[in-house]
This record gives C-alpha cells, structure tokens and sequence, in this order.
C-alpha cells in the first residue's frame, strides 16, 4: 500500500489544439513529472531515516500520463493524517500540519496543473487504483 498522484490529459489538450503542438505537449509532461516530484520531496518532512523522501518517484506509464507514487506504508498517514495525527508537510524547515505533501503541492502548482486532469489516488501493489 501507498500513496500516488497521476497526471494525464497531455493527449487531450494535444487533441483541443493545432496538431503541430501536440509534441510540445508531450514533450513538456516528463518536465511537468519533475517539477511535481521535486516539489512532492521538498514538502516530505523527513523523520530519521529519510525513507519517506527518498521512496518519492515518478514514471511515465504512456506518453500521455505520468505517475508521482511514494510505496511507503507511511505515506498515506502522513498524507491524510489518522485520528492521532494530524497530516503535515514542510515549508523550508517548518512542519506545517493540516495539509499533506502531495496536496500542498497540488495548491502550489495549480497553475502549472490547469491544463491537466490530476489524480490522488491510494496505490495497492504497483497499480493505481
């Protein structure tokens, strides 16, 4: 179990403009991909062993969609908190609460992200559910 972010739609917005700007589209998704899992780790707060952070990947299952996961039993507590704990990310060095990694990022990059349709999604065995 873990905690995931897919972002797709770089084929629809292909589609909805000329065709000669469906390659940039596509070619400007991995780069979108990395921004998102830069900024997914930077909001990871980072306990002792630094698992969480470093578990933080991303993939590119088709040209058309990419999949930020962290596969750690941990994430999606931290992500949604539980009812002993609040859910929390870092702002430089400060652990805020209230508010997840992935869902902070998701606010902060909302204008990189309008064109896209973006999933959060709980992760079983590799596969996004």
């Amino acid at each position: 179990m873990g905690f995931s972010m897919k972002v797709t739609g770089a084929k629809e917005v292909a589609v909805s403009l000329d065709k000669g700007v469906k390659k940039p589209v596509e070619n400007n998704l991995p780069k979108l991909a990395a921004k998102i899992e830069a900024n997914v780790k930077k909001a990871t707060v980072v306990g002792e062993s630094g698992f969480l952070r470093a578990r933080t990947t991303r993939s590119m299952p088709t040209k058309e969609s990419a999949l930020i996961s962290n596969p750690m039993e941990y994430a999606e507590p931290v992500e949604y908190g539980t009812y002993k704990m609040e859910a929390r990310h870092m702002v430089g060095g400060t652990k805020v609460l209230g508010e997840g990694m992935f869902a902070y990022t998701l606010r902060t990059m909302a204008p990189d992200l309008k064109d896209f349709e973006v999933k959060v999604a709980k992760e079983a065995e590799g596969e996004f559910k």
